[in-house]
């Protein structure tokens, strides 16, 4: 069973370079180690050690550790900073390493130069020579083994810009539809206002788009290009008048963090640009009164998404490292659905020798889907879908609903028969033959009626 050692220092991140290990035991006090990569420790218990820089460092540079064994699965870094003494060191001069991270390696950590500077006198400052100590009382660690050694090497700046630039990848980013109740597209279309404002008088319906960063990647900051862009693909045919430009009746807005962005739409899309990480709220408008339009508002498969984030990183002290793009995309940005017109026809009968008829009629130029129920015994079936019924047309449905029924069809006795069309002007007539007479049924339509000529 391994004991839990504590290791005074302070750390971090990224593939790491060739250390060399020594065996000299020490305890208590610190230990100093030259020249660099040379010499290392075997002790059970480190307070506190320090390493002597014996070249001439430069901002971004690396320093590398190297333990023998690995952290404990427990540790947890507090990321301190490591001040360095310079050998003609001013009491102003700084020399700093930042941590950097745990590279892939077991019991290998980094940090980088973050600040050589000369900070009153002309005299200048140099790396050789300065002693960099790595404190149990700031920077503490437990490793998970008893006798552990640990050594150092070094990268140049070279190496470390090497480094930077590989971990840019598409994963770098990423798009997500957010996370709330209304975050997706979800109004209904009122098939009553012949389609063209949403159910319940809403005249708008929002999604969100939400862009994050996902890789800790070591820089400081990300610069997005300009054409860096998002799109929000669908059918926005209706917000045109024939070929003319977007008709002023409807409206599409991108905001983010509660500024209005520039968009582009299209029949086929919206597009603006993605200058930032941030929730990118997508508002659809549509006017409450009809006035003389006849665009209704199309109901389509679910909206879709597709990004390209152009970007550049830059790192402290050298500038932009490296420039990528991350192409990305959500399948389902939610959608639109209809609402309908349900007509209820009364006490139709089901014996054996009665032909029963029941037509819908819809008086609209938009076809409608059809489904009905039937009641029957005190209970109602479930929704069968019956096809579609095309824009000022009439369709019989008696037939249709009884292949959808099949055996769970009624034989006998009288019921209900409730037809729902996704149409505006919908009307159902029903009637049945019995001994060569034709007989009228009562109807939802024809008690409010509305019984068609």
């Amino acid at each position: 069973m391994f004991n839990k050692t504590k290791l005074g220092l302070a750390v971090v991140l990224l593939a790491g370079s060739a250390a060399v290990s020594a065996t000299t035991a020490v305890t208590g006090t610190p230990v100093v180690y030259t020249p660099e990569g040379a010499d290392g420790v075997t002790t059970t218990t480190v307070d506190s050690f320090e390493i002597t820089l014996a070249q001439t460092y430069v901002e971004l540079d690396v320093i590398t550790l190297k333990f023998t064994a690995d952290f404990d699965a427990d540790e947890t870094f507090s990321g301190a900073n490591v001040t360095c003494d310079a050998a003609n060191a001013d009491a102003d001069d700084s020399i700093i390493l930042n941590y950097f991270g745990k590279t892939e390696v077991a019991g290998e950590i980094k940090y980088r130069f973050t600040q050589i500077e000369d900070l009153t006198a002309p005299d200048g400052i140099t790396t050789v020579g300065a002693t960099c100590e790595f404190d149990n009382g700031t920077n503490d660690y437990d490793m998970a083994g008893t006798a552990v050694s640990v050594s150092w090497s070094s990268d140049l700046e070279t190496g470390a810009s090497a480094v930077l630039s590989s971990v840019l990848e598409d994963n770098q980013f990423a798009i997500n539809i957010g996370a709330g109740a209304n975050d997706s597209f979800d109004e209904t279309v009122d098939v009553g206002d012949d389609r063209k404002t949403f159910e319940d008088g809403d005249t708008s319906d929002t999604a969100t788009v939400q862009v994050t960063e996902t890789t800790a990647v070591a820089y400081t900051d990300a610069t997005y290009g300009v054409t860096s862009t998002i799109t929000l693909n669908g059918d926005f045919s209706y917000m045109f008048d024939g070929d003319d430009a977007q008709i002023d009746d409807y409206d599409v807005t991108v905001a983010l963090g509660g500024a209005d962005k520039p968009t582009t739409v299209t029949k086929t899309g919206v597009t603006w640009t993605a200058d930032a990480i941030g929730d990118y709220v997508i508002t659809l408008s549509v006017p409450a009164a009809e006035d003389d339009r006849t665009q209704e508002i199309l109901v389509n498969e679910p909206f879709t998404i597709d990004a390209n984030i152009v970007y550049t990183n830059t790192v402290l002290g050298q500038g932009d490292v490296a420039a990528g793009s991350a192409a990305l995309a959500i399948t389902n940005a939610g959608s639109h659905d209809l609402n309908a017109t349900s007509v209820t026809v009364y006490s139709v009968p089901f014996s054996a020798g009665v032909i029963q008829l029941i037509w819908v009629s819809n008086g609209s130029a938009i076809a409608g889907d059809v489904s009905a129920t039937f009641t029957h015994d005190g209970s109602t079936s479930s929704s069968y879908t019956l096809g579609s019924v095309a824009g000022n047309t009439n369709m019989r449905v008696d037939d249709l609903l009884k292949t959808a029924a099949g055996d769970d069809y009624p034989t006998d006795g009288r019921g209900d028969i409730t037809v729902t069309v996704t149409s505006n002007d919908t009307k159902v007539l029903g009637s049945y033959y019995k001994d060569g007479d034709r007989l009228l049924l009562e109807s939802s339509d024809t008690l409010n009626s509305e019984i068609p000529e």
